[in-house]
């Protein structure tokens, strides 16, 4: 059947001079015919949206769209222009690349299902994933002239809009057309399973003093305070921001899985296979914490028949996160606490998917469940990071719509905004970078920010050496970033290099030497684009007590976003504007706030706690029982009365009766990689007689 192109809402004569340049524009008739399209547009007013549609009635059911707005960039021209560019991507998807060069090229479902290119890189885009055109000039703008619209008609801006207009500049559309794509993120961020209709809501915090220094060097004296903001990354099913990608990814895991069965074609659903496959997988990841529950949660409810197997260090992660885990733990799903650190788990998992022993025997069968094929749920996987970009999308045009509803734009409030992100794998923070050098989020500064386990922060000051070898990992109350060697700093490298050699020599001293030296090219983005800082426990700790004491809301935060927040209170902001001109107000910064302050009790119940405070302490560390946790819970919320508790934990924690309640005993291995090996087998086999 014949699609056709369908243009929506605009005035007739707009719509009838998009047609008249569409039609005219070289290659027009050339995509349309290799699509399967007529030469001729058709028509609604319905929508704020232009669309290439398979059905006339619903926009979703587009193979492509183009949001319309208001700007004086937003002509029809541009607008043709952009359904062409768009057009032109779909009959030429961006391929997938390693990092390190030498693993087969393959599609962006083909990338998330290998996870590990088989040359131990990881995949990214080669070039841009919006395309070799990127997006037309006012995207951006007409984005967030639809949040603004939104929020001055009485309603929180739509997560799912803004996701659905982010994504589908991401996505194959030949893989994963519009309307499956509109589903899965519904199905993602369905309202009833999320605690805050806003999915990711922006608030504010309150404005800090800003010590504010002209062109000239001295300062002005005049009250620049700057109001910093938090992006609640908490609200999901798991109560930490991996929910994000987490309640996403194993959706296009299941098509990916989908389409090498129906085509056999391991690059993808786009290319040209050898027939169907029978091949089976399952999921191996490392977490330090968050990770572990998000995959299982996002794995049980979006692709049950996956088998998941978890690491995590037995003494990392915290009661709570532990606890979460532990719930799960049977069936399709083992949890396995190694006495090591995250990174001994992580190098585990790498070390696994790169071992063709091991690959032969889980695909001959001899483990009872035959065919099977590990991939991964770690941010290693480019299917993690790709969700994450839109809450930093969201995140502006939610701080854009409360300007227009508070007339600040009218004030000089600037459009640019910073972001601090507690990272400690680098994928958090790269999943800004990219959101600004891609989808032009106007981004001016990233702030980096560490704990006590600081190779990060020392990478971006000194301007790209990377030196683990005078460091050993520090158990902190941040434990989600208590990580020495990130992954995703491979993929940032080679986003500025492009060059897959430079990237594998880089890769290979650090691996072998524990250090590399980047070339000047990224010292250079570093020194322009971020900025680091570093919070000890006693930071955090005087952080959270300084926050719930003078915030306008009087929050308490989780030891994560403590570290972000001491970073940018007591290092970023009272050095930070330096601006020409007195009366420009200062950059608002956007504070990542990965988790709630529920997943942490005993550091945040230790650190509010005041000294005439006697309760009988409870059993802390690993070995706290969900009792233990539940009691920590009642302590916390009567010192502040306006916390409450997620409704997740609620579910395990705050039950009547769990007082006593032990919870779930780990299963724990040693620090050897071929005893790991072996639990995994086990638990294949097991898989074989379910």
């Amino acid at each position: 059947m014949d699609r056709h192109v369908a243009v929506g809402s605009a005035p007739a004569p707009f719509l009838a001079e998009v047609l008249a340049v569409f039609s005219n524009l070289p290659d027009a008739g050339r995509l349309c015919a290799a699509l399967s399209l007529t030469s001729a547009l058709t028509f609604r007013i319905d929508d704020c949206r232009v669309g290439v549609e398979s059905r006339p009635e619903c926009l979703e059911g587009c193979l492509v769209r183009c949001l319309v707005g208001s700007s004086p960039l937003c002509t029809a021209a541009a607008v043709a222009q952009d359904i062409l560019n768009q057009l032109a991507k779909m009959a030429h998807p961006v391929p997938f690349v390693s990092t390190r060069g030498k693993a087969l090229v393959t599609t962006f479902l083909g990338a998330i299902r290998e996870g590990l290119a088989t040359d131990g890189g990881l995949y990214v885009p080669s070039g841009s994933p919006v395309g070799p055109h990127g997006l037309p000039a006012f995207w951006l703008a007409s984005l967030e002239e639809l949040a603004a619209t939104q929020q001055s008609a009485g309603t929180v801006v739509s997560y799912h809009d803004v996701a659905l207009v982010v994504l589908e500049r991401l996505v194959d559309l030949r893989e994963t057309p519009l309307s499956i794509l509109a589903r899965m993120i519904q199905k993602a961020y369905d309202p009833s399973r999320w605690s805050d209709p806003s999915i990711a809501p922006l608030r504010f915090l309150g404005s800090y003093p800003t010590t504010v220094t002209g062109a000239n060097g001295k300062t002005d004296g005049v009250d620049n305070s700057t109001p910093v903001y938090l992006s609640e990354q908490f609200h999901g099913p798991t109560a930490a921001f991996k929910d994000f990608a987490l309640q996403l990814f194993p959706q296009f895991f299941a098509r990916a899985v989908q389409c090498l069965a129906r085509t056999g074609d391991n690059r993808g659903a786009g290319g040209k296979g050898d027939g169907a496959s029978n091949e089976r997988y399952m999921i191996l990841t490392a977490t330090s914490g968050d990770t572990g529950v998000a995959v299982i949660n996002g794995f049980q409810r979006n692709a049950p028949d996956i088998p998941i197997m978890v690491l995590y260090p037995i003494h990392g992660v915290s009661p709570v996160q532990k606890q979460q885990m532990l719930a799960c733990d049977g069936g399709s799903v083992h949890v396995l606490g190694v006495e090591a650190d995250f990174d001994f788990c992580q190098s585990s998992v790498k070390a696994m998917f790169n071992d063709p022993k091991l690959a032969a025997v889980l695909q001959s069968g001899r483990v009872g469940w035959g065919g099977v094929k590990m991939s991964s749920a770690n941010s290693i996987n480019w299917g993690r990071l790709l969700p994450q970009l839109v809450y930093y999308v969201y995140a502006h045009v939610s701080l854009r719509a409360k300007d227009a509803a508070q007339s600040d734009v009218v004030t000089g409030r600037p459009h640019m905004m910073d972001v601090a992100v507690p990272t400690g794998n680098f994928g958090n923070i790269l999943a800004c970078f990219y959101a600004k050098h891609y989808l032009g989020v106007p981004v001016r500064r990233l702030v980096l920010a560490s704990n006590s386990n600081d190779v990060l922060h020392e990478f971006v000051t000194s301007g790209g050496v990377y030196d683990t070898t005078h460091r050993r990992l520090v158990t902190t109350a941040s434990p989600s970033i208590d990580i020495l060697r990130a992954s995703n700093v491979e993929r940032f490298l080679y986003f500025i290099l492009q060059d897959p050699t430079a990237v594998a020599n880089l890769m290979l001293s650090l691996e072998k030497n524990g250090k590399f030296v980047a070339p000047p090219s990224v010292a250079n983005v570093l020194q322009q684009e971020f900025a680091a800082g570093r919070a000890s426990e006693n930071d955090c700790a005087e952080c959270v007590r300084h926050v719930l004491a003078t915030s306008v809301s009087r929050t308490l935060v989780d030891p994560h976003t403590a570290v972000a927040l001491h970073v940018v209170l007591n290092e970023y902001v009272p050095q930070q504007n330096v601006r020409a001109s007195p009366s420009q107000a200062p950059t608002p910064i956007v504070v990542s706030s990965t988790a709630h302050w529920a997943k942490f009790p005993e550091p945040v119940l230790s650190w509010i706690a005041p000294p005439t405070d006697h309760a009988v302490p409870v059993r802390l560390g690993a070995e706290a029982s969900v009792g233990d946790v539940a009691a920590m819970y009642r302590r916390i919320t009567a010192i502040c009365p306006q916390a409450t508790l997620a409704a997740p934990l609620a579910q395990i924690f705050g039950r009547e009766g769990c007082r006593g309640e032990a919870g779930k005993v780990a299963s724990v291995c040693p620090a050897d990689i071929s005893v790991v090996e072996g639990r995994l087998m086990g638990f294949l086999a097991k898989q074989g007689h379910r």
